[in-house]
């Protein structure tokens, strides 16, 4: 807010954050997968993250998954072939947002991961 004296630069954005489904139950913690993350091929869990984070995702075949940070650079790479559970270790990544990529079979798909401890 301006006092009146000066020029007030200051713009409110909206912030619109996609809802989540709990789809199932583990050791009595609800399990929660983001649908629009399913629509777009691939979802992590658990997001925020803090050791390990599973993917799971709708595409088949073998799978590359590359690691980002927020100024581009490629700060990890896993390779998966069809039928292994897409497990990723984080625990080496510093607490931040980074962007997950997944290519599979022509497809290609991406999603923010949020690590914090």
């Amino acid at each position: 807010m301006s006092d009146g004296g000066g020029s007030d630069d200051e713009e409110m954005f909206e912030l619109e954050f996609p809802t989540s489904t709990v789809v199932q139950q583990e050791q009595g913690q609800p399990i929660h997968f983001n649908t629009a993350a399913q629509a777009d091929g691939f979802a992590l869990k658990p997001n925020p993250a803090n050791d390990v984070v599973t993917l799971v995702s709708t595409f088949s075949g073998e799978a590359s998954v590359e690691i980002f940070d927020l100024s581009g650079k490629q700060v990890a790479q896993h390779r998966f072939t069809e039928g292994d559970l897409m497990e990723l270790d984080v625990s080496r990544l510093l607490p931040g947002v980074y962007l997950v990529a997944l290519q599979s079979a022509g497809k290609a798909s991406t999603q923010k991961l949020v690590i914090q401890r």
